[in-house]
């Protein structure tokens, strides 16, 4: 069951998202929650939960919980740059993965996540996200690297209210669906800029 689970979450901290729908020079902050259903019916869906705070210097921080029932959760706490430029956005991110404890400096059953993520600034955001997982403490038969991609996109719904859909799958066998997921995420953002003038 672990391995299944793991299976899973690896998609859930690919892309911080309230970085990406932040504007340059405005900070803000995220509550996101998002569901994941995989393509095959025997496979469970899930849930989880991440706050996220963005500064106005491009860097981001974001912790949170993610849910499977009757399964101990799964804490993650991560950071990441973005570099944005006129039209496109880049963002470097690592994460750090523990199972059913929030001892983040300790050995144990955890998995760390780097990713760099592409994405179009503006009032709909494209983005395509590369990352790494390395496990760490398994001690099933799976492989220690994996890499993956996640193809979507956030557009805002409301002034305070965004939402997000997107495609996941392992880059080694992107060809069969059924080893992906598709994931949906609503997120409720607050945006301030420098010198405290809300975004219009």
């Amino acid at each position: 069951m672990k391995k299944i689970l793991f299976t899973f979450f690896i998609f859930t901290c690919l892309y911080s998202q309230t970085g990406i729908i932040t504007s340059k020079g405005f900070q803000g902050g995220g509550l996101w929650v998002k569901v994941n259903r995989p393509f095959t019916e025997s496979l469970d869906g899930f849930y989880d939960l991440k706050l996220e705070y963005y500064s106005n210097i491009g860097l981001e921080f974001f912790f949170g919980k993610h849910q499977v029932d009757n399964i101990e959760p799964w804490n993650f706490l991560g950071l990441s740059y973005h570099l944005k430029l006129k039209k496109i956005g880049v963002q470097f991110q690592y994460a750090k993965n523990r199972y059913d404890d929030y001892d983040f400096f300790d050995d144990g059953i955890y998995f760390e996540e780097s990713s760099i993520t592409f994405y179009k600034t503006g009032k709909l955001n494209p983005f395509f996200t590369i990352s790494n997982i390395n496990k760490h403490g398994y001690d099933y038969n799976q492989l220690n690297r994996q890499n993956y991609i996640s193809i979507g996109g956030l557009g805002r719904v409301t002034r305070f209210m965004t939402f997000s859909c997107s495609l996941n799958l392992p880059i080694d066998d992107l060809i069969y669906i059924n080893n992906g997921y598709i994931q949906a995420s609503i997120g409720f953002i607050g945006l301030e800029e420098i010198y405290g003038k809300y975004l219009p």
